[in-house]
């Protein structure tokens, strides 16, 4: 074979095997795109779990800042990811469901924390959220079961506790709301939100004093929660401490408790220190935040008017009747005297229960009422105006009638109960208190708050000496605890003005309560470990020594010198006292 015929061949060889080779390339390269294509896949999917858990995590970021609305955008953004974790969408959904709550669109928000119960049926959490935006829909019953069902799955949920109380003091059971208090207070000592709780329910079981105690120690460890300063001014009314209400209804309004019941509550207070001017202002006030209160102060005016009318009709027809005939036996004893609806300023002023426009009752209204008969500290719902449900013959000379007289067939007054000790007597009211008193105290009624099953048991009357003078401690049995303990507390009282300062706990079954005193205060710590200060005397703002205190001052006017001309001396200092020494 000649050279040109073999290098022909070989051009033919060479060209053949390109184009047997040729297929080879493309199919290397189509490989090559399936496999990038099949490792994008992965990290694309590993991509869009990053973002959304990001825009998840800065959902929950913006809804610590208060930032609701960036709060739900973010959060809708990251659930609209299918590549979201399923335990991160339980905790977004959970999150979006409190932004919605904080944004008032409590619908949506309970759809979220429905779908996040599916995903986690066992997360307290999700149920204590969903209670709190049930409570907001007045779902209280519905609320309860969420809130118990937190605490079943977590037995150490100390604020599903204290929701829980809520909700059972708004279905109208303040015993149960207290042991859920006391509950979320051993779980939460340091928190002021159950002592608010449960001296709520305190007043409403009628326990002024213990209510006081609770929301103190709610503003001791809180000094800025406006609602406890407004609570505690409650309490402070049905003891009769009407100062002291005033200071604190002002605190409450400093602290943002600026609503209708907090001025009307002052308003009540300064008309009972006989201040007409403070309380019209006060009641201004309050019908500027809530103008429904217009209504309800007419409405008071209306009947008030009535009442006066009849008065006037009645004194008319007897005036025509002793002047037609002026041997005629008086039919109303105390003709001639003013009812007090008329010897008091009207100024239209409604009590705590016209706060409540929506006439839904409350146990939180509460207000002291004036009837001799009652004991101090009592207190009861408010109602009708009870000067004007007197009729004029049922007052006799001396003025109204004692409430023991009011008190309806088959209760003639208070019941005797066989508790006495060094002059101290116990009687039942017809309201259903324990009302001690002593000859030797006649303004001093007080009620001896019940804390367990029982009637109350005298055990020791104590007054102290020295800078504590006219303090006096009243031991009583204050009943059995449902875990069988026996209660006793104390009373403190000044015998001086008639005044109830605290009742404090003494002793819980076989736990004692620490009391530590000082000239001024006491402070008791209960057997479960909760401090209590009270306050028995005014503080000492003399800033002389302790042993010139007794010396009394003496200002002298001292006319100004002008010259350098000795001063003459008013009397000789041989051996005498020069009291210019001491100018």
């Amino acid at each position: 074979m000649s050279a040109a015929a073999s290098g022909v061949r070989g051009l033919r060889v060479a060209s053949c095997a390109r184009r047997l080779a040729q297929p080879s390339w493309h199919i290397a390269g189509l490989l090559l795109i399936i496999a990038t294509i099949s490792a994008c896949g992965p990290a694309r999917a590993s991509l869009d779990k990053r973002d959304a858990s990001l825009q998840a995590s800065q959902g929950r970021a913006a809804l610590i800042r208060t930032q609701y609305l960036d709060a739900e955008r973010l959060l809708t953004a990251a659930l609209e990811s299918a590549a979201l974790p399923a335990m991160t969408r339980v905790f977004a959904l959970s999150d979006r469901g409190v932004a919605r709550w904080r944004l008032h669109n409590l619908r949506a928000a309970v759809d979220d924390f429905n779908a996040a119960v599916k995903l986690a049926p066992e997360e307290a959490t999700l149920y204590n959220n969903r209670g709190n935006v049930l409570l907001e829909l007045h779902l209280y019953a519905e609320a309860a079961k969420d809130f118990g069902q937190a605490v079943a799955l977590t037995p150490q949920y100390g604020a599903a506790y204290n929701n829980l109380g809520n909700a059972r003091f708004l279905l109208g059971d303040p015993t149960g709301a207290l042991a859920d208090f006391t509950k979320a207070i051993r779980l939460m000592p340091s928190s002021a939100v159950p002592f608010n709780g449960r001296g709520k329910a305190q007043l409403a079981l009628r326990r002024p004093a213990g209510a006081f105690r609770d929301f103190s120690r709610a503003i001791v460890l809180s000094g800025r929660y406006g609602q406890a300063y407004a609570n505690r001014a409650e309490a402070l009314v049905a003891l009769r401490r009407y100062k002291d209400a005033v200071s604190d209804y002002a605190s409450a309004l400093q602290f943002g408790a600026d609503t209708a019941q907090v001025y009307l509550g002052r308003a009540s207070a300064f008309t009972q220190l006989h201040k007409p001017d403070l309380a019209l202002a006060d009641f201004t006030h309050a019908v500027e935040r809530d103008p429904s209160l217009a209504a309800a102060a007419a409405e008071r005016r209306s009947i008030e008017d009535q009442a006066r009318q009849h008065t006037e009709a009645a004194a008319t027809d007897l005036a025509r009747a002793l002047v037609s005939d002026p041997h005629a036996p008086t039919p109303l004893p105390c003709a001639g005297r003013q009812r007090p609806a008329q010897s008091e300023p009207r100024l239209g002023l409604p009590k705590l229960a016209d706060a409540l426009h929506s006439g839904v009752a409350s146990a939180l209204v509460y207000q002291a009422k004036d009837e001799p008969g009652d004991a101090l500290g009592a207190a009861e719902p408010a109602g009708a105006d009870d000067r004007l449900a007197l009729p004029c013959d049922a007052q006799g000379e001396q003025g109204p009638a004692p409430l023991a007289q009011q008190a309806s067939a088959g209760q003639d007054g208070d019941q005797p109960v066989v508790a006495e000790l060094d002059g101290w007597s116990v009687e039942r009211s017809p309201g259903g208190d324990y009302v001690a008193t002593h000859p030797q105290y006649p303004a001093l009624r007080l009620t001896l708050e019940m804390y367990g099953a029982g009637e109350p048991v005298l055990l020791n009357w104590q007054t102290l000496k020295g800078a504590l003078r006219g303090i006096g401690l009243l031991h009583y049995y204050a009943g059995t605890s449902p875990e069988g303990e026996r209660l006793e507390y104390i009373a403190m009282v000044d015998t001086k003005s008639g005044k109830l300062l605290a009742i404090e706990p003494g002793r819980w079954g076989q736990r004692q309560a620490e009391w530590n005193w000082n000239d001024l205060a006491v402070v008791v710590v209960d057997p479960q470990g909760v401090p209590s200060r009270v306050q028995l005397r005014e503080e000492d703002n003399d800033a002389r020594p302790p042993h010139l205190r007794h010396i009394k001052q003496v200002r002298r006017y001292i006319p100004p010198q002008f010259t350098q001309r000795a001063r003459t001396r008013l009397w000789s200092n041989s051996g005498g006292f020069n009291p210019w020494n001491f100018r």
